[in-house]
């Protein structure tokens, strides 16, 4: 109780501040306000917009709405797209295909990024530079020849084989995976070898769970980012109707079916998802330290 008390006591004490820190401070507070305004505005925008008429749009742009038409967000879900899909089915096809698409990613490079660190083999030292310069080079040009051989492998335009594209193993959540599974302690799975487990067994019994927090912040990432991948699906899927390539594509659909502002309430539908998931998880988003076991 009395190092309850004293914590308590610690945490109360106001933070003593020089004149210059302060200024820094408030200048600093005051530019990230801005920019936060500026982030805010657009969906502040969109969503004024999704509740007017077209007419009032026109002749309105920037004001409020006079007349709160709500009728809009029926009109967005119920809407059909290009091959006759509406906002409700791309949603789930976003869902399943982002799952899967973050679920093997990970998956893929947690293998990986095990057996380089944790296993010595010629040449395991350079998988992890080559990686690091892969991420910093920009890989539009090899788009082309990408597409040639997911073509070549019956991948392209094929949404149960397409996840496989996302599987090479060495990008971000490698890179990731490789410091944090060498900050785990190589005794733990002498301990389990001991006992007579196998490598498999180490893995998903030992490893897995220990880097659980790694993995589940990079699969929340990574499902986030195919659920807003709008250009890989487009260009490898394209007559299947994800939300972000729906939406893309769904803006000539919408002028007919109540112009901009049910487009825009398409576009607010669309973001809901990934607001609730931040939401529910941003502190696993956030979290910049990812702690371990026993540190060699």
């Amino acid at each position: 109780m009395k190092n309850k008390l004293a914590n308590k006591r610690i945490k109360r004490k106001k933070i003593i501040r020089t004149r210059q820190e302060k200024i820094v401070l408030a200048v600093t507070t005051a530019i990230f306000i801005v920019y936060s305004l500026t982030l805010i505005y657009p969906f502040v925008w969109a969503l004024f917009t999704s509740l007017k008429t077209q007419i009032e749009y026109r002749n309105n742009i920037y004001g409020l709405p006079e007349i709160w038409v709500f009728k809009n967000i029926g009109k967005a879900l119920s809407t059909k797209g290009e091959g006759g899909t509406t906002l409700i089915g791309m949603f789930f096809n976003s869902v399943w295909s982002s799952f899967v698409c973050a679920f093997c990613g990970v998956f893929i490079s947690t293998m990986t990024a095990y057996i380089i660190t944790k296993y010595r083999f010629k040449g395991s030292k350079l998988f992890l530079p080559i990686a690091l310069i892969l991420q910093a080079l920009p890989l539009v040009g090899t788009m082309p020849a990408m597409v040639g051989v997911v073509k070549t492998l019956g991948m392209y335009d094929n949404p149960l084989l397409f996840w496989i594209v996302w599987c090479g193993g060495f990008g971000y959540s490698f890179v990731i995976l490789c410091g944090y599974f060498k900050g785990v302690s190589w005794e733990y799975a002498e301990a389990a070898f001991i006992d007579g487990a196998s490598h498999t067994a180490v893995f998903f019994k030992i490893m897995v769970p220990l880097a659980f927090p790694a993995i589940f912040s990079l699969f929340l990432v990574s499902f986030i980012s195919a659920w807003n991948d709008y250009f890989t699906m487009y260009l490898y899927l394209p007559s299947y109707q994800t939300l972000a390539v729906g939406v893309y594509r769904w803006e000539k659909i919408a002028a007919q079916n109540g112009g901009t502002p049910v487009y825009m309430a398409a576009l607010l539908l669309s973001v809901i998802p990934v607001m609730i998931l931040y939401a529910c998880f941003q502190k696993t988003l956030m979290s910049t330290s990812l702690g371990g076991g026993i540190k060699e």
